[in-house]
């Protein structure tokens, strides 16, 4: 049990608020509503808080779980504001970031880093593109205030292939462009205009960071400071019903890991989690209306991943690496009906690595000194692991043997990137995630790790925070343009506001 636990025995004590989930749109929300003097309760299922933004240990390797980098946590910015909210701006320290990855692209013999300044970036385009000068600049100068609403509405019912192909003949200047959009879709130019431009430029405005100590530090003293002003936060227990009262929720059922169960009352439920379990799991038949359902069964989940964790006995600045991330081209010369087919055979020879992060170069804390960490992330899909693996076999040996046979092809393609062809004998950890390994922890469908896919449809057509029910609000990223802290952020706030809102009216 963790020991930042709070405890409150009484079941029968009625809440202002109960968060279902302490992912970090649950944290954030229940800080802000116990900072303005709510009663809070955040039940979470697992035994630390923080959902992907989490970290783990492997004999003295800190390992991040999912976190890369992230942006608006310099004054002003948006993550900053928030947290200001309840005086946590400087709760860890973030550590900016020049560049925002190095891009190695060996095929077409292009190596370059990615400027977080949106002037330098154009101009290291057109010094590899001299010939796209022109339409390098328009391309920018056009979209690149993506905010205003006048761009917006020309583009919010766009794919981003309608606007980035008249602008470009050359096809390996939009992977550049569209790269970080890998893991929202498939494939990317098949995603809504107006996100596609949001989501690739936001750290121009915003910068680019990352957390010392890991996404884990940063949870952990959100979950810190929540308990320090009074909230109370269950690990280890699961919400597995609402309690209906006529056309209002007036609680959970719970079920904690010794099987016993629990009711808590509250007069507002945010639900920190994934809408699919809302219908699923936590209602019963005739509780939501059935258009509503049906609304949230129709919505398609961003892609899974598989994310290989190396604690290597060597520093890696020794050989000359001294990269944070480096990126590759996520489709090379192939089509995406061929990468979809190497990805329901789990065949990771033909499947490009999305990043590989070195996260000891830019945080020595995360390992001992003289070795590094890396984590490489690709593209999956939960079916071919889901047709092997059997949750009641702890075993699991067909299973174990796929994810060794993808380890060993993914150190395979990253010796060649990093061009250390002995990198296998200097490995000292590893550890393989799967589509599975996510979707045990977060709950999400398909192991998403990013919210909805943001196709046109579903991004011109977001999940509202309101639900039917008049006091249940939905929170995280799935209510917002996408996954990522900033995101979430935005989403915390504007939950933790619609539940001021009930309850100054309401209650």
């Amino acid at each position: 049990m963790s020991e930042n636990q709070s405890f409150d025995n009484n079941s029968n004590s009625i809440y202002d608020v109960i968060i279902i989930g302490s992912g970090l749109g649950g944290l954030i929300s229940g800080n802000i509503l116990q900072k303005k003097g709510n009663n809070v309760l955040i039940i979470e299922k697992n035994d630390y808080p923080g959902g992907y933004y989490t970290s783990f240990k492997r004999n003295g390797f800190n390992f991040d779980v999912s976190l890369h980098w992230t942006g608006g946590c310099e004054e002003g910015g948006i993550v900053y504001n928030i947290l200001r909210k309840f005086k946590s701006e400087n709760c860890v320290e973030f550590i900016k970031l020049n560049e925002l990855y190095h891009w190695i692209d060996q095929q077409n013999y292009i190596d370059f880093y990615a400027s977080t300044s949106l002037p330098e970036y154009i101009e290291t385009l057109v010094e590899i593109f001299p010939k796209e000068e022109a339409d390098i600049k328009s391309y920018f100068d056009l979209y690149c205030n993506i905010f205003d609403p006048t761009v917006i509405k020309r583009l919010s019912k766009k794919k981003i292939s309608e606007i980035i192909n008249p602008h470009f003949s050359n096809p390996i200047i939009k992977n550049v462009i569209l790269a970080p959009l890998g893991f929202f879709g498939w494939p990317p130019d098949d995603l809504s205009a107006v996100f596609s431009i949001a989501f690739s430029t936001f750290h121009f405005s915003q910068g680019a960071y990352y957390i010392k100590g890991s996404a884990g530090a940063f949870s952990k003293a959100l979950a810190d400071i929540f308990i320090k002003n009074g909230g109370i936060l269950k690990y280890g227990t699961e919400v597995n019903k609402l309690i209906f009262e006529g056309k209002l929720i007036s609680g959970v059922i719970t079920k904690d890991t010794e099987k016993i169960k629990k009711n808590y009352y509250s007069h507002v439920v945010i639900a920190n989690s994934n809408p699919t379990l809302l219908i699923n799991n936590l209602s019963s038949i005739g509780d939501l209306p059935s258009m509503y359902a049906e609304k949230i069964k129709k919505r398609e989940p961003s892609l899974s991943a598989i994310n290989l964790y190396l604690g290597l006995k060597i520093d890696l600045k020794d050989y000359g690496i001294k990269d944070y991330m480096i990126w590759t081209p996520l489709y090379r010369d192939r089509n995406s009906d061929d990468l979809k087919e190497d990805l329901y055979k789990a065949d990771y020879s033909g499947i490009p690595i999305g990043s590989i992060t070195i996260y000891s170069n830019i945080d020595p804390t995360c390992c001992p000194e003289g070795k590094s960490l890396i984590s490489v992330l690709s593209y999956a899909t939960p079916e071919p692991f889901q047709k092997i693996y059997d949750p009641e076999n702890r075993n699991n040996e067909k299973y174990t043997l796929l994810k060794n046979k993808i380890a060993e092809q993914l150190i395979e393609t990253i010796s060649k990137i990093l061009k250390i062809p002995d990198l296998k004998s200097h490995i000292s950890v590893m550890d393989l995630a799967t589509p599975i390994t996510f979707g045990q922890y977060s709950n999400n469908p398909r192991g998403s790790i990013m919210g909805w896919q943001m196709s046109v449809e579903q991004f011109t057509n977001p999940l509202s925070q309101k639900t039917p029910i008049e006091n249940l609000f939905l929170c995280g990223q799935w209510t917002t343009g996408a996954g990522g802290l900033p995101s979430v952020a935005r989403s915390a706030e504007a939950a933790s506001k619609l539940a001021m809102k009930y309850l100054k009216e309401k209650t």
